[in-house]
Formats: C-alpha cells, structure tokens, sequence
C-alpha cells in the first residue's frame, strides 16, 4: 500500500473518532445547558420574585412604622399599592411553580401569602384603631379628651384665687404691722399690694361676678384702711375703729375662701403629667396614677367652700375627663396589642420567607448535582474514546513510520554527506517501491548535480572578481592621489582669495573713513561760510556803531569848547569848570581817534573775512566732489569684495567636492580591497567542496561545465555525471 493510501486510512479512522467524540461532547453540553439553563433562568426568576416580595414587604413595614409614627394616610394609600404589587410577584411565582411541577414551592408561595394576608389585616386593625383614637389632636378619642381636659382646666382657673390670697395676706401684713410699729413704710407697703391686688383681680380667670365682688369689698377695706390711719395720726383709734378694719378684711378673705379649692392647681398638674408619662410610655402606673390624683381633686372639691354649683360643675367636668382617658386608654392599649401582633406576623412572615429561599437554594443545589454528575459522566465516556483514538493513531503512526523510514534513512545519509562538502555522493532512485519515497531520493540526485555545477561556477567568477577588484584597487588608488593634490591647490588658492579680502576689506573700511571726514569737512566749509558772512555782517555793524561813537565824540568835543567859553566869560568862578571842559575835550579827542582807528581795522576785518568767505565758496564744491569720489570708491570696494566672497564660496564648495571625491575614491579603493579579500574567501569556502575529478579541470566562462540532464545509470546506484 502506497504512503498516500496509509495516509488517507490513519486520517480517516482519526476522523471518525474525533466525530465521535464530538458527537457525544454535543450531547453532554446540551444536557449541561439545559441543567444550567433550568438552574440560571427559572431558579434566577423565583429568587427575583422572592426577593421583590420581601422588599414589598419591607416597604410595607416601613409605611406601617411612618403611619404610626405620623399618622398621616398616605402611608395607608402607599401600603395598598404594595399590596397589588405583592399579589401580581405572588401570581407570578406561583405561575413559574406550576411550569416547574414543584409542588413544595407552591405550598410555600401560598404559606407566604397568608402570613402576609394575616400580617396586612393585623395592618388594617391598627389603622382603624388610630382613626378611632384620632389621627390629628383635634379628631377621635383625642378631640375628646382634649376638649375634657380643656374644660377641666377653665373650670380649675375660674376657681384659680391662691394668687390673690397672697396678695391679700401681703396686704393684711402691711396693717397688722402699721397697726404695731406705726410707721410710714408699711403705709407704702400697705398701697402697695393693693395696687397688686387689684392688678391680679382684673387678670385672674374668675367669673366677672366673682371679680365685681372682691373689687367692692377690696374698695371697703382701703377705706376703712385710711379712716384708720387719718383717726391714728389724730390720737381718736377705738375699738370700734379697729374692728370694722378688721371685718372689712375678713370679708375679703371669706369671699376668696368661698371660691378657692386648696391644693387643686397642684393636683391637677401632677394629674396631667401622668396622663402624658402614660401616653408617651404607655405603663399602667401611669393611668393608676391619673385616677389617683382625679380622686384627690374630687374629695378637695367636696371639702372645699365654693358653691354648690361649682361642686356639680368641677364634678361633671372630671367624670368627662375621667371617662375620656379611659377611652383613651382603652384604645391605646388595643394598639399596643395589635402592635405586638404585627411584631409577631413579621417574625413568621420572615421566618416563611426564610425557609422559601432555602428551598429554592437547596432545589439549585440538586440540579446542579444532577447537572455534575452527568458532566462527570460524559467527560468519562469522552476519556474513554479519547484514550481508544490515541492507542489507534499510535498503531498506525508506527507502521505507516516503519515504512517509510528505509528510504528516510538513505536520504539522510546522502545529505549529511553533503553537509560535509561531499558532492561525490550517489543516490540510488530505485531502493523503494513507494512513488513519494522515490521522488525524494531523485530529488536528492538532481540537488546533488545542481550543487556540483554551482560550486564550480562559483569558483570561476570568484577568480575573476579577485582580478578585477585588484585591477579596481590600483585605480582607486591613483584618483584618490589626484584629488589630494586638488585639494592641495584649491586651498592655497582659497587662503591667497582670503587674505585678499582681508585686504579689501581693510581699504573698504578707509574708504569708508575718508568719505566721512570728506562729509565732515563738507559740513564744516559750510559752517565756516556761515561764520565769516556772519562775521562780516557783525563788522559792518560794528562799523556803523563806531561812526555813532565818532559822531558823538565830535558833539562832545563841540560841547567842551562851549563849555570853556562860557568858564572863560565866568572868570575866576569859571577856573574849575574850565578844567573840567578841557580835560573832558581830552577825552573827547582821544575817543574820536580810537573811534578812526577802530572803524580802520573793522573796514580792514569786513575785507579779509569777506575774501575769506568767498575762498570757502570756492572750496566747498572740491570738498563736495572729493566726498562723492570717496563714496563711488567706496561703492566699488564693496562690489569687490562681494565678488571676492562669492569666488571664496565657490573655491570652498569646489575644495568640498574635491575632498567628497578624494573620500570616494578611498573608499573605492577599500571596497576593492575588502572585495578581493571576500573572494579569496568565496575560493576557500568553495575549496570545502568535493568535486569529482571530470569537474576539477578549468572551466568554460559564461556557462557550466556540466549537462545536468546526462547521466549514466549503473547497478543499483547513479554514477557520475559524463561531460558535455
């Protein structure tokens, strides 16, 4: 059987297990999806209702609490719309229960149902008690009881007179101790309180007839108050005086006696306290406490001396009161009942829901078992067929393998001959009867001849490049030389350019100068002209003034040779000032020839500034034209020298291109030296090469000594190849 066939036969049978496997790995993820599904899907959904219900239930709890708490009814509306909520997640979960065929979770969908039914008409009873008790202060048992307790308290104040027997014993105070010590104090003291009295009297909470009463007999005490004192400080008090004061006084009393209950105010607070300790803590000391002090008020109203219809009204108010707190209480307590009741359907309503959730945990936990043990059981069988597959592959591996490895064996021996440069080895083409086997082995046979043909190839341009990378070398070598002496000359030429415009440089920057002292020189010829035109306009002046001075010294002299005259004419009285007109004709005299001779040298300045002036103006067009040379020369040196720098650039890029060249051509002459070396390397690698010996004399250029496609067959094995 041919390599192929077993092939085809291994790949096959391997196939069909691996079907197999698969198949059967198909069948065992289906049933773990559908264990997984049941478990993930319906399990996941009875949890989800399960644990709406309980947040239903725990929201409902919390709308109870704020309904006791603040007794307003939108936490009842909230409470019944949890309520349908729950009974749709119920519907539902007894639904999913139904399709799961689980009996056991139908009973306890239906045991959570009647706790939380039990539970939300424990609910039910606690709202009407608390309608019934009042849900604001103003309605219910609360309204009446706040309306007895009020009534009680108005009927208490009317009576409420301890504040004005104070006053009033204050007031007798003040007279007993007059009545002693006679002194103007207790008088003050005295008017004192009964401005006290009569102040409380008008703000106290008795009847107006009450308060018409003790304002009268308060008036009649205040005036036999003050006919005492005024029959005092007169010395006539009598006895009789004394006791109309004093039943004055008593009358008063007697009247707030009549309408006082002694210790009531403070009964009826302490009755108050414990109604609202009872209310806020709910004990029933609290209420005994109450009838206790609603008793004490009783028996202080029967031994007090109000009237008989104060008696019968504080009586009837008490009983109202009494009856209302006990209604009160009633309800309170009912409350309180159902409050445990309720505590108590929640502990069972959690311990349902506690034991559902168990339920559904432990029912996930057998599908899941269920689920492990078919998995287990599938990867079993899937071992199984696996260990079978492997145990086949390797039975067919072996004899497909034996097969085959004789004519592996011979073309490995082949090639680790021509691993070692052996190219004389033989192949024998003919040792198998497998096509695939012998492929190979003619494959080898032809590499064989192919490496033969290239090794010598390889060996003849290898020659031939050695010869010419030396030939390449020796040029190199010349035009590196010529660059360098290129080079050489273009820097001299280089060097010479620069120092001549250093050079020019330096006769630009004289230019330069000379132009600026020419300029320099320019504007000083014109300032100077200006100076003399100025100097001569100044002299010409100075020549006008000298003929005023020349002219005043003409008068002056004229007036000293009057002047001495007229001291001539005086004769002796004269003498002195006829000293005085000569020497001032002196003066005169001496000033008109100064004025000659300045007004001389002023004429002689005017003509030697004014030839001055005019050599300026003749001079000023030369200076003017030597700066215009000076800058045209300056002009030119800066062409020049631009020039000079271009010629400079370009002898450097020049001398930059020479030394590129000089680099490239030492370059060319390593590369021929590295170039012949790698040949004479290439020679020594192809020397590893054994050729046979038809191969090894010379060789024809531009083709291979060898025709690859004649050979000599002989024996078992292929001989080597005959010459073209």
């Amino acid at each position: 059987m041919k390599v192929g066939s077993k092939m085809n036969m291994v790949f096959g049978i391997i196939t069909a297990m691996f079907i197999i496997v698969i198949a059967m790995f198909n069948f065992a993820m289906t049933e773990l999806s559908g264990g997984f599904s049941h478990l993930i899907d319906v399990t996941k959904e009875k949890n989800v209702h399960l644990i709406d219900i309980n947040r239903v239930v725990l929201e409902i709890r919390h709308e109870q609490a704020e309904f006791v708490e603040t007794r307003k009814l939108e936490s009842v509306e909230s409470v019944n719309k949890l309520r349908k909520e729950a009974d749709v997640n119920f519907t539902e979960l007894e639904e999913l229960d139904r399709l799961d065929n689980d009996l056991g979770g139908l009973e306890n969908v239906k045991a959570i149902k009647v706790k939380m039914d039990d539970y939300l008409v424990q609910f039910d009873k606690i709202v009407e008690a608390m309608k019934k008790q009042g849900l604001t202060p103003e309605d219910g048992l609360q309204g009446v009881f706040r309306a007895a307790a009020h009534a009680l308290e108005g009927t208490i104040k009317k009576l409420d007179t301890e504040e004005l027997q104070m006053i009033l014993l204050q007031l007798r105070r003040a007279e007993k101790d007059y009545q002693i010590r006679k002194g103007e104090e207790y008088l003050s003291k005295h008017k004192k309180w009964m401005d006290s009295f009569l102040k409380a009297t008008e703000k106290s909470s008795v009847t107006p007839e009450l308060k018409k009463v003790l304002v009268d007999g308060i008036t009649a005490y205040e005036k036999a108050f003050a006919d005492y004192v005024l029959l005092d400080k007169e010395g006539k008090v009598t006895p009789e005086t004394g006791k109309q004061l004093s039943d004055a006084g008593r009358g008063v009393e007697k009247k707030l006696a009549d309408n006082y209950v002694f210790g009531i105010n403070e009964s009826y607070l302490t009755m108050r306290r414990h109604e609202k300790d009872f209310l806020l803590r709910g004990a029933q000391k609290y209420v005994d406490s109450t009838h206790k002090e609603i008793d004490k008020i009783k028996k202080l109203v029967e031994g007090s001396q109000i009237a008989d219809q104060d008696k019968e009204k504080m009586s009837a108010d008490l009983k109202k009161y009494a009856e209302a707190f006990d209604a009160l209480v009633a309800d309170s307590k009912q409350i309180v009942t159902i409050k445990s009741a309720i505590e108590e359907q929640e502990a069972k309503l959690s311990g349902v829901f506690q034991e559902s959730l168990a339920r559904v945990e432990e029912d996930g936990k057998v599908v899941r078992a269920s689920t492990e043990k078919a998995a287990r059981t599938t990867r079993m069988l899937a071992l199984i067929v696996a260990a079978a597959t492997v145990f086949v592959v390797i039975f067919l591996a072996w004899s497909l393998t034996s097969s085959i490895l004789k004519p592996i064996h011979q073309a490995v021996a082949a090639t680790n001959r021509l691993v070692e440069g052996d190219l004389t080895v033989s192949v024998n083409a003919q040792c198998t009867r497998d096509e695939l086997c012998s492929q190979l082995l003619r494959g080898i046979q032809m590499l064989v001849i192919k490496l033969r043909e290239v090794a010598v190839s390889v060996k003849t341009v290898a020659e031939g490049v050695a010869a010419e990378s030396e030939d390449l070398n020796e040029r190199g070598r010349v035009l590196s030389d010529g660059t360098q002496q290129q080079a050489a000359s273009v820097e001299e030429t280089s060097s010479a350019m620069e120092e001549m415009s250093g050079n020019l440089q330096q006769s630009m920057d004289n230019a330069k100068q000379t132009e600026k002292t020419s300029s320099q020189v320019a504007i000083n010829a014109n300032e100077s002209g200006a100076a003399v035109a100025k100097a001569v306009k100044a002299m010409k002046e100075i020549a006008s003034k000298i003929s005023i001075i020349e002219e005043i010294a003409r008068q002056t002299n004229l007036l000293a040779l009057n002047a001495a005259i007229e001291a001539a004419r005086a004769g002796e009285h004269g003498k002195g000032f006829a000293v005085v007109a000569a020497e001032v004709r002196k003066l005169a005299e001496r000033s008109q020839t100064a004025a000659g001779e300045i007004g001389q040298l002023s004429a002689t300045t005017v003509e030697v500034s004014e030839k001055a002036g005019q050599m300026l103006e003749a001079l000023l067009p030369e200076i003017r034209r030597t700066s215009s040379l000076v800058q045209e020369i300056s002009t030119a040196s800066v062409e020049q020298n631009t020039g000079i720098g271009q010629i400079n650039t370009a002898l450097q890029q020049l001398d930059h291109a020479i030394q590129a060249n000089a680099t490239v051509a030492a370059g060319v002459a390593q590369t021929a030296e590295s170039l012949a070396a790698k040949s004479e390397e290439l020679l020594e690698n192809i020397s590893f090469f054994k050729l046979p010996p038809a191969t090894a004399v010379g060789y024809r250029s531009g083709g291979s000594a060898f025709d690859s496609h004649k050979v000599i067959e002989s024996g078992s094995g292929l001989a080597l190849p005959a010459p073209s």
